[in-house]
């Protein structure tokens, strides 16, 4: 609770993680970004997914409908698959979703910004990564199988992504299968096996006794898939950050922008001298006088705010939502002529508000006289 006389602004940036994949997606990645098109043009990314999907008009979508979409809408481009989205769906939003649901909200967002195909596109072949570590050339596995090769063609010596490959299908699958649906011989089985033994360094202890025991998982086959796979990520703001999963490396290039555009947005507010009492992720708490013109301190925090973000996607549409509340629960105060509770009961303190559904001039209040 803000103290006697006073009353938070409560101020943060909307959607600003889409607002700057947008905008790493044109500047940094060179794509032609619709992202960036549906941001300027202030449309709601969670609502088009959400009526794609459910075939209705945006005016039709209920709350409940578009946060079904914001799983998707915010965990998508971090390289987020089904599964895991929906378990974000219900841990996060309170969503149940099928996986038959997800998939198609996932769909409908490509379909929607096409850009996200190429930035999602991993640029380390995991498989030819793999085949150089451990070593992986046709000769041994045409040996380990019993296949003729012939020594005279160096090409047989040099490490191959394929055979990276086949032995990332071993990891998972009890029964891999090659591209043409044919069954992996028991020769090629073992043969991975024993090539994927020194991997074990690389995993935790679980991992590394499924690896010795020759038992395939997914969690093994994506374990060695990220360790493989790492590489160093820079964000337009100049941070490098090394040794990163796609999943790291993708976030990383529009969380790391949108934290350093979100501080530049406090720095801003510090310096025009605003109590500042919280700061969390992308959202500013300032404990202003509950007397005055509180509309135009709100005013100039947005302003600030938009500002400092500005400075790191120039061009792009920077929203802030913002209320003056009693508490950080977001409810806006309010008057009982209906209008924001901007300068009613001057000179006193007010520590509940709740708005509702009957009607803005239904409310409980405690007044506390601070004259």
């Amino acid at each position: 609770m803000p103290v006697d006389g006073h009353v938070f602004i409560d101020a943060d940036y909307s959607q600003i993680e889409l607002v700057v994949l947008a905008y790493v997606c044109e500047r940094q990645f060179g794509l032609q970004s619709e992202l960036a098109r549906l941001n300027n043009t202030g449309e709601d990314v969670h609502r088009l997914i959400a009526a794609a999907v459910l075939g209705k008009s945006l005016d039709q979508i209920v709350k409940s409908e578009r946060n079904s979409a914001k799983p998707v809408s915010f965990g998508r481009p971090g390289g987020m698959g089904a599964e895991r989205l929906r378990l974000v769906a219900k841990a996060g939003y309170g969503v149940d979703l099928t996986l038959e649901g997800v998939e198609e909200r996932i769909q409908a967002y490509h379909r929607l910004c096409p850009e996200l195909d190429a930035f999602l596109t991993d640029e380390v072949e995991v498989g030819q990564v793999l085949a150089k570590r451990l070593s992986l050339t046709p000769a041994l596995y045409y040996q380990a199988v019993g296949r003729h090769y012939h020594s005279a063609d160096p090409g047989n010596f040099v490490a191959e992504g394929w055979l990276g490959g086949m032995l990332l299908k071993v990891l998972r699958d009890e029964a891999p299968l090659t591209a043409n649906g044919r069954l992996y011989s028991p020769e090629e089985i073992d043969f991975f096996w024993n090539a994927a033994q020194p991997l074990a360094q690389h995993l935790d202890d679980d991992l590394a006794a499924k690896l010795a025991a020759r038992e395939s998982s997914r969690k093994l086959w994506a374990a060695v898939r990220d360790w493989a796979g790492r590489r160093s990520v820079f964000t337009v703001t100049g941070r490098l950050r090394a040794n990163t999963t796609l999943c790291s490396a993708r976030n990383c290039v529009f969380q790391g922008p949108g934290a350093d555009g979100a501080i530049l947005g406090l720095w801003r507010v510090w310096r025009a001298g605003h109590q500042i009492v919280d700061f969390v992720h992308d959202q500013v708490v300032v404990e202003s006088p509950g007397h005055g013109d509180r509309a135009a301190r709100k005013e100039a925090i947005v302003r600030l705010m938009k500002e400092g973000m500005e400075e790191v996607v120039p061009g792009m549409r920077v929203a802030v939502e913002c209320v003056v509340t009693s508490s950080l629960n977001k409810t806006e105060l309010v008057t009982q002529n209906g209008g924001r509770q901007e300068d009613a009961f001057p000179g006193a303190r007010d520590t509940e508000v709740r708005a509702t559904a009957m009607g803005p001039a239904v409310f409980h209040r405690r007044r506390t006289d601070t004259a």
